[in-house]
């Protein structure tokens, strides 16, 4: 399936302008309409000002309400703009879309319509705001379609290279890989990467991977396969530690193996991947 019909998220963050100007990019090289979203409603940030006192009650908090409304919808222009201009650079049709209301759900809706979802991941520092991680994980987990997530740091190109697959098997990751699909076909190079606990590794150990590797040559994409061995490191770890070494521009992985309050109390693949990212990552519930 060919990438028709493209969605990028405008938070008014400062990877904007280039997240943009890569989903517009990514939907001229497919032939893509783009659509551009925003969501309409007040910052966590600016929420997190408000103290609840006794002498701030409904009516005073209603009209702080009203402004900080006022001021996201203002901000959403600006993004339109923003957002037209970069899809008029490209010469890629283009459609502006506000979401009022519903917040997180509300994109994951749209995004159910898109063949690929673009968001950027927000701010990982622990001492910094930690807005945003909702909308990622909403749209990860509800949508049913493939999230392209950008790092917070850095400019990156819709040219993918080199993809690298984390494959364990699993649904997840076999929806992640067709979603891929039209990126895989136009990459120079595929790696398929099976990441193994040292207690795992046997003489005739048989590399995760070799049956997708099969599956892609049917489709024309001659893919490599490779191990790495967990040892001290985790897996997330590990597959970015062999990302960066075999310099791949993307990485392939599915989202959510197991529950997100599982991933929430005692850690997870997934969120660590979010966390620490380092180069886009195409994922899928």
């Amino acid at each position: 399936m060919a990438l028709k019909d493209i969605l990028v998220l405008a938070d008014g963050s400062v990877q904007d302008a280039s997240r943009l100007d890569l989903a517009a990019d990514l939907a001229q090289r497919h032939e893509a309409h783009l659509t551009a979203a925003a969501l309409l409603e007040p910052g966590p940030a600016r929420l997190s000002e408000i103290t609840i006192t006794p002498m701030i009650g409904g009516p005073v908090l209603a009209e702080l309400m009203v402004r900080y409304r006022h001021e996201a919808a203002q901000a959403a222009k600006k993004l339109e703009q923003q957002a037209s201009e970069a899809a008029r650079r490209s010469g890629v049709p283009f459609t502006w879309q506000v979401i009022d209301g519903n917040g997180p759900a509300g994109l994951a809706s749209i995004a159910r319509t898109a063949d690929l979802a673009v968001l950027g991941q927000p701010n990982p520092d622990p001492v910094g705001p930690q807005a945003g991680w909702d909308v990622v994980e909403e749209v990860l987990i509800s949508s049913g379609r493939p999230v392209l997530i950008l790092p917070y740091a850095g400019k990156f190109t819709a040219r993918f290279a080199h993809v690298l697959i984390g494959w364990n098997g699993s649904r997840e990751g076999a929806r992640a890989v067709a979603g891929a699909m039209p990126l895989l076909c136009g990459a120079e190079r595929v790696t398929i990467l099976g990441v193994v606990a040292a207690s795992e590794v046997e003489p005739d150990y048989l590399p995760a991977g070799v049956d997708l590797a099969q599956h892609l040559g049917r489709h024309g994409i001659q893919a490599e396969v490779a191990r790495s061995v967990a040892g001290s490191l985790a897996s997330a770890d590990a597959i970015l530690d062999f990302a960066a070494d075999c310099s791949a521009d993307l990485l392939v992985v599915g989202a959510y193996g197991q529950s997100r309050l599982r991933e929430a109390v005692v850690g997870g693949v997934s969120r660590s991947l979010l966390r620490h990212q380092t180069l886009p990552l195409l994922m899928a519930h």
